[in-house]
């Protein structure tokens, strides 16, 4: 739970590597997040795993991924898992990917959910394969 908003300016992030459980932001915000790796996936958490959950979260910040294969951004998730969800969010931040980049998750497996969530920063997706997309919550 997330008691204040947090300012991430003049420091790198390592992403979070696995969310299990639930995150409330409760409202707040994390401003200036910043990635810039070639490690995958990338966001404020790497990996949300099966039936983890983000809510009630703002974020703002800037995200690169630079791995040549299974490049996967977001703001708030690199990847979630099948059954996790985000819900009530919102995502400045702007995304650049090899592969899959989207402002709320770079990539998202069967059944997870995003509702209630909007993003207004610039996602930069070099799309190496026909399948591959890039768009503002989702990559």
């Amino acid at each position: 739970m997330l008691t204040a908003d947090i300012e991430l300016a003049a420091f790198d992030w390592t992403p979070m590597a696995k969310l299990y459980g639930t995150f409330d932001g409760q409202g707040h915000v994390i401003n200036n997040l910043y990635v810039n790796s070639g490690s995958y996936p990338l966001g404020l958490f790497g990996y949300m795993q099966s039936g983890s959950s983000v809510t009630k979260l703002g974020i703002t910040g800037d995200v690169t991924c630079t791995a040549k294969s299974n490049a996967q951004a977001g703001g708030i998730a690199g990847y979630m898992n099948d059954n996790s969800a985000v819900t009530q969010c919102w995502s400045a931040v702007n995304v650049t990917s090899k592969k899959h980049g989207g402002g709320i998750a770079g990539y998202t497996n069967a059944k997870s959910v995003i509702t209630d969530c909007y993003a207004t920063g610039t996602i930069r997706s070099c799309l190496l394969y026909t399948s591959d997309a890039a768009d503002d919550l989702i990559g």
